[in-house]
């Protein structure tokens, strides 16, 4: 048996939703700060199916799309940056972003919520921003388009 209670979980389909929101605010809030950086996807978002036993059904992980930006993030940019994450990430259920590695160049940045869904931000000479869902049963998802 299964110890995530997938029957107690919201829909894939309503966590993305949910999560592509925030995503989208946080691009919009980055460009803002940054003097009105555009984003760019440059990878389509896909479900992942992994093996959960004991699972009444296709458990996936939904992976977002992916995007990026000419925002080299130093120095205080950075603390802009993990400001506005911090913010929004907490307005939709995230803990405060942690930073996984960090050095003169590049910083990589995650926050997670309660049903292991996670953001992630890359930055060295470009910055990328993406999520994965944690995982749900599997659904097909209406197009966002």
């Amino acid at each position: 048996m299964s110890s995530i209670d997938f029957n107690s979980r919201p829909s894939l389909q309503a966590v993305v939703d949910k999560y592509d929101s925030m995503l989208e605010r946080m691009k919009t809030e980055l460009s803002a700060a940054f003097d009105g950086v555009q984003w760019t996807e440059f990878q389509q978002g896909t479900s992942i199916d992994v093996a959960v036993p004991g699972a009444p059904g296709q458990a996936v992980n939904y992976s977002s799309a992916a995007w990026v930006a000419e925002l080299p993030l130093q120095g205080a940019d950075r603390d802009k940056a993990l400001q506005i994450l911090s913010k929004v990430g907490a307005d939709y259920g995230f803990a405060a972003p942690q930073t996984m590695q960090s050095n003169e160049s590049h910083i990589e940045v995650t926050g997670s919520d309660a049903l292991g869904a996670r953001y992630e931000l890359s930055s060295g000479s470009k910055t990328t921003l993406s999520y994965l869902s944690g995982l749900h049963l599997a659904q097909k998802l209406k197009s966002a388009d």
